[in-house]
């Protein structure tokens, strides 16, 4: 026979390719490449995601996402640049946070400015 054992621990990981995205001028939309279940080493496994408007003084905000791979800041202003950062965790404990990235909320939509205009025949 052959024995196996489990070593169950808090995540050593933390996920790539962690982006944000301005997706209508109030939404940034945060996603990242998902940590294969093989890595989660142990039970409730979940993502922090931290995030803050760099133009502000304080902590990050800190948001659980239980499912999936992308988390939604909406109601910012326009063209805002926010730091942020995403971590693993278990229920036996917190992986490592990722390094910072920086995103932009929306951009405002185009502006289209009538002016009188002559037409001549």
């Amino acid at each position: 026979t052959l024995d196996v054992l489990l070593v169950i621990t808090a995540p050593t990981k933390y996920p790539l390719d962690l982006r944000g995205e301005g997706i209508d001028a109030s939404t940034l939309k945060i996603t990242w490449q998902p940590i294969p279940p093989i890595h989660h080493n142990g039970p409730g496994f979940y993502y922090i995601v931290y995030h803050k408007r760099t133009d502000r003084k304080g902590q990050p905000t800190r948001d659980e996402v239980r499912n999936g791979s992308t988390f939604f800041i909406t109601g910012t202003d326009y063209y805002v640049k926010y730091t942020i950062q995403i971590q693993a965790a278990n229920s036996i404990g917190f992986g490592p946070k990722s390094p910072d990235v920086i995103a932009f909320s929306g951009e405002q939509g185009a502006v289209i400015l009538q002016q009188n205009c002559l037409k001549y025949s």
